[in-house]
């Protein structure tokens, strides 16, 4: 089998380089074999992403209408970053100019205050014109509240916690059953939803806390039942949607306390922020072999605290070790960020792949952009990921597209030069590298 690579080493300012094999004698005894086993089909690949959030849809909003198509392309075309799956808050989040829900109307039972008009001229026309780039290929949107209406919440408050008092219970599910068939009479479909994002921190923006038993009884008991009643259900409902450290843990303890719609599940969204744990991931896997693993936000910070690897390499060792422990999708957060990593009302300044420069109507491509790329552009929906021996200490992993070909995506996340093999073939991957080798007839 023959390979097309392209070659990223942000250290040299190189992307999406072809990169040809190189001859035996220019390679070193240490040349790491990458194996990949054709027959060991794994998990099917729903697709990469990443947020519709407020910030972005407003810097968006400030582009040129020329800028604006230009920039949802390089995220939603087929030769781009090819976004096919995508997410956005029910209501506001840390990444807005302000904290706010869709019904701030105290004790609106009935949820006749209920609106999306603060998404009609930011997010909504921004997700239209990525509907319209996707025109008939996959485009699955899911959604998820940072925060009930503190008039439902213990606290009264948005920020820093609180629970959703069980009173409420029914109330906020029609709220979520509500966000679900108004986005669909503006044309938008939502394929999911999670009960809540982050449900087990308490953090200076909207949040709000649920224990395993209360997301159980909540899923269990209210929401899901509400969207059957509503006729969403085919209607993808997710749980946790927060950092790895503790997914098992949660994952297992929300679904044992779930006695009638467990199996309704459809997977279990995870964060990057907590570090690597790729063991508890497999170990899901194991466990409830059906439940699909989405990997459903990532940023690095504007200003680390702390020295780290570069962005593009930590993307791309991240995926990599999702991939090969049993995700099946990868979404970013903000599409769009400014100079300061907001606009967010808090602060909470991150890197998003494209920066917006509003006041000069032009953009950035970073390095998370291109490490997405490396995967999204090549691997096709329904892929399959596939074994890879792993060629330490390159990471790799390999995937089979519906047509049969092979690609893998291989990091070299040393400071030092790797020679790395694949039937036959060498290529030299130089110190923080991502290459991608795509099979041709």
């Amino acid at each position: 089998m023959n390979y097309r690579a392209v070659l990223s080493n942000w250290k040299n300012n190189v992307r999406f380089q072809p990169l040809s094999p190189v001859s035996c004698s220019n390679s070193t005894a240490d040349t790491v074999l990458l194996q990949i086993d054709k027959e060991n089909k794994r998990q099917s690949i729903l697709g990469f992403g990443g947020a519709f959030t407020r910030a972005s849809a407003l810097l968006w909003n400030q582009l040129s209408a020329e800028k604006q198509c230009e920039v949802l392309r390089l995220y939603f075309d087929s030769d781009k970053a090819n976004y096919s799956m995508c997410r956005t808050p029910i209501g506001g989040c840390d990444f807005a100019e302000y904290a706010y829900t869709l019904d701030d109307e105290p004790n609106d039972y009935r949820l006749e205050h209920f609106s999306v008009s603060p998404d009609l001229n930011t997010t909504i026309p921004m997700i239209k014109a990525a509907q319209a780039i996707r025109s008939g290929r996959p485009f699955r949107l899911y959604a998820c509240p940072w925060s009930p209406p503190a008039w439902m919440k213990d606290t009264q408050r948005l920020e820093f916690g609180g629970r959703l008092l069980p009173a409420f219970y029914d109330v906020m599910a029609n709220y979520l059953v509500r966000f679900v068939r108004e986005y669909e009479a503006q044309g938008i479909p939502v394929w999911g939803l999670t009960a809540q994002n982050e449900p087990n921190e308490c953090l200076r923006w909207p949040t709000c806390l649920y224990s395993a038993e209360e997301e159980a009884t909540f899923l269990d008991q209210h929401l899901i039942p509400a969207l059957d009643k509503a006729g969403y259900d085919k209607l993808a409902v997710m749980i946790w949607d927060n950092n790895k450290d503790l997914i098992l843990e949660r994952v297992t303890g929300t679904l044992e306390q779930m006695s009638q719609h467990a199996d309704r599940i459809y997977g279990a969204a995870f964060h990057w922020y907590a570090g690597d744990h790729f063991d508890q991931l497999q170990a899901i896997r194991e466990r409830y072999p059906k439940l699909h693993l989405l990997s459903t936000e990532a940023c690095t910070a504007l200003y680390p605290e702390k020295p780290e690897a570069r962005p593009g390499v930590r993307y791309v060792h991240e995926m990599i070790g999702n991939f090969n422990h049993g995700a099946c999708a990868f979404i970013d957060w903000n599409m769009f960020l400014d100079a300061e990593g907001g606009p967010s009302y808090v602060r909470n300044q991150c890197l998003s792949p494209i920066t917006i420069f509003p006041e000069t109507d032009s953009y950035r491509i970073n390095e998370a952009y291109d490490a997405i790329c490396h995967f999204s552009r090549y691997i096709r929906n329904d892929a399959v990921s596939i074994r890879v021996i792993q060629p330490s200490p390159a990471e790799a992993a390999a995937f089979m597209n519906p047509d049969g070909t092979v690609v893998a995506v291989v990091l070299n996340p040393t400071s030092e030069d790797l020679f790395v093999s694949l039937e036959e073939e060498i290529y030299m991957l130089p110190a923080e590298s991502v290459c991608t080798l795509e099979s041709v007839p």
